[in-house]
């Protein structure tokens, strides 16, 4: 299997340990009204003790509002291209959704320096979903952005058209200009149509990276729940983050409309804020749950671990396995 665990080190001290499941933040996570982003990170920071990742957008707009964050282990300052995206697909439903700002290098770089925290760094470099360019580009780009920065590097790899998947043979092609980096993320929907498509375009990452001597953990953005994070964990991925915690509820390997499961197990007593708080401190937990799952996949080289899906996630790498000629 390519699973494995990879320990994300910072000036010498053990930040975390892969597989890795990332609670994110974010304005667009249509949160309840009565909630703003500045107040679910204040909330959720009394059980978050350990990993989170928040917006340079966010961290932009919201001023000297935003909260500091401190009791945490490692923190991943994302790229803001999704907040200022227009789009919106399946994964967005839930409650109102503010209007995008508008977002340039400038202000990505303004947010980060202006934010104060102790806690140790994970800069994601610059995207905008407007602003596309070659893979050889952003690396470059990003070469600059981090220069003279004391954080740990992770490069974003787009798509260079708004029309196409991520070419992977062309990251393959470019990996020696990756050395510098201590992450490598891609987006979930960048990686192709279905999610066997997907799979295999991170094993075969992978297993390029293998192949030259290079390991540094794979980011998948958008993938965190109990079906796509294990089977891309499978294919050779590390780290993952989404906001689908803050948008369903958790239970039995499945999700939920928050707002009916959440009110047949909390009460109809309750407001729909509280609702949603109830909920998301249950979902944080069920994924510290998964992620040592995942852990026992990978220290027991056995699938079974995952049994909550009947046998789903042993014949789903079989097939990729099948499709990649055998060679997992």
């Amino acid at each position: 299997m390519l699973t494995r665990t990879l320990d994300i080190t910072f000036e010498g001290f053990i930040a975390a340990s892969t597989p890795l499941l990332i609670p994110s933040f974010s304005s667009r996570a249509a949160i309840p009204d009565e909630i703003d982003i500045e107040m679910a990170i204040d909330i959720m920071s009394e059980i978050i003790t350990d990993v989170s990742l928040i917006s340079a957008y966010d961290i932009y707009h919201s001023k000297e509002r935003f909260p500091k964050i401190e009791a945490q282990n490692l923190l991943f300052i994302d790229s803001g291209g999704y907040e200022c995206s227009v789009d919106n697909n399946l994964t967005d439903i839930g409650f109102y959704k503010p209007s995008p700002n508008n977002w340039d290098t400038q202000k990505h770089i303004e947010a980060i320096d202006a934010l104060s925290t102790p806690v140790p760094l994970v800069l994601i470099s610059y995207d905008h979903p407007r602003q596309r360019c070659s893979i050889d580009e952003q690396i470059r780009s990003a070469s600059v952005l981090f220069a003279g920065r004391d954080v740990l590097k992770e490069i974003l790899l787009k798509s260079s058209s708004n029309s196409s998947p991520i070419d992977i043979g062309q990251v393959s092609q470019n990996i020696e200009l990756l050395y510098e980096f201590d992450v490598l993320g891609v987006t979930e929907k960048e990686l192709g149509a279905t999610v066997l498509t997907r799979m295999k375009n991170i094993a075969h990452l992978r297993l390029e990276m293998e192949t030259r001597g290079f390991e540094i953990p794979i980011h998948i953005f958008g993938s965190l729940d109990p079906i796509t994070t294990p089977l891309y964990y499978l294919s050779g991925a590390d780290i993952f983050d989404g906001l689908s915690w803050l948008r369903y509820s958790f239970g039995k390997g499945e999700l939920h409309y928050i707002n009916s499961k959440g009110v047949v197990d909390k009460g109809v007593e309750m407001t729909q804020a509280q609702i949603w708080v109830a909920v998301c401190r249950d979902n944080y937990y069920a994924l510290k749950e998964l992620e040592e799952k995942l852990k026992s996949v990978h220290s027991e080289q056995d699938i079974s671990a995952l049994d909550y899906q009947n046998g789903f996630f042993k014949s789903t790498y079989e097939k990729l396995n099948s499709e990649l000629g055998g060679v997992l």
